[in-house]
């Protein structure tokens, strides 16, 4: 996983405007494979790429919902509550523009604003009480 995310950085570094493995890009186009949880899906990238970086998981930008193995029960129940809030807005098959697109913080995967039908999904679920912000840090649930 730790190479897959080298190349791809590399990857990055070489599209236009890009010049830091930190920055941006500011659109791609991913078709949806399926919903992972409440605040991630896993896409095919549409575009001029090799094969190894074609399949991704994206995680949505500025956004936290509950993990589903949380051991309390409420906690478990609201990420399965997510988890079906985004799977009933993102259907796979469904072809989807990423937008600011970049490395979340470990590396492993992308973060990118992802919006559907005009409205941003991760502001959707926090207006819905199924996330909250995320800026990095401690997690409370």
């Amino acid at each position: 996983m730790y190479g897959k995310a080298v190349a791809l950085g590399l990857l990055l570094l070489t599209l236009p405007g890009i010049t830091d493995a930190r920055k941006t890009e500011p659109t791609m186009e991913a078709v949806v494979e399926r919903v992972v949880d409440g605040d991630t899906i896993k896409v095919v990238l549409v575009g001029d790429m090799p094969e190894l970086f074609r399949e991704e998981s994206i995680r949505l930008r500025h956004c936290d919902t509950p993990e589903k193995n949380d051991p309390r029960p409420d906690v478990a129940a609201l990420a399965h509550r997510a988890t079906d809030y985004t799977a009933s807005h993102i259907t796979p098959g469904m072809r989807l523009t990423l937008r600011e697109v970049g490395f979340d913080k470990y590396g492993g995967r992308l973060d990118a604003d992802v919006e559907v039908d005009g409205v941003n999904l991760c502001r959707a679920l926090i207006d819905a009480g199924l996330a909250h912000p995320y800026e990095g840090g401690k997690k409370d649930w």
